[in-house]
C-alpha cells in the first residue's frame, strides 16, 4: 500500500473515533480543541482534515446533528417544550436554537 492511501486511512480511522464521540456526546460541550486532540492532531490541521473528508467544517457538522437531533425530538415528543429541546440538543440556549432551527429549515421550532 503505498503511504498516501496508509495516511488516508489512518486519517478516516481518526475522524471516525471523533464521530463516534460527537454521537456519543451531542448534548455536552464538543469544542474543536477536544476534538483535534481525540484524533491526535493539531487543531488547525484537524480542521482541515475534517472539512476535507466529512464535506462541512466540524462546527457545521455539530451543528447539523443537533438540529437533526432537535427537530426528531419535536415531532415524536410533542409534549416537550422548546427550551427542554434545545438544552436536550446541546443547544446554549433556546435563542440559538430558535435562530439556527430557523436558519435551518425555514420556520421556528
Amino acid at each position: 500500500m503505498k503511504s498516501r492511501e496508509v495516511s488516508r486511512e489512518e486519517y478516516r480511522a481518526r475522524l471516525a473515533r471523533v464521530l463516534a464521540y460527537v454521537q456519543e456526546n451531542l448534548a455536552g460541550e464538543l469544542g474543536l480543541e477536544e476534538a483535534a486532540a481525540r484524533a491526535c492532531f493539531s487543531k488547525f490541521h484537524f480542521h482541515r482534515i475534517f472539512t476535507a473528508l466529512v464535506g462541512e467544517s466540524f462546527a457545521d457538522y455539530v451543528r447539523r446533528l443537533r438540529l437533526e437531533r432537535a427537530a426528531s425530538l419535536l415531532e415524536t415528543r410533542p409534549a416537550m417544550g422548546v427550551t427542554e429541546v434545545a438544552m436536550a440538543s446541546g443547544f446554549s440556549s433556546p435563542s440559538v436554537f430558535s435562530r439556527d432551527f430557523s436558519a435551518r429549515f425555514g420556520a421556528p421550532p
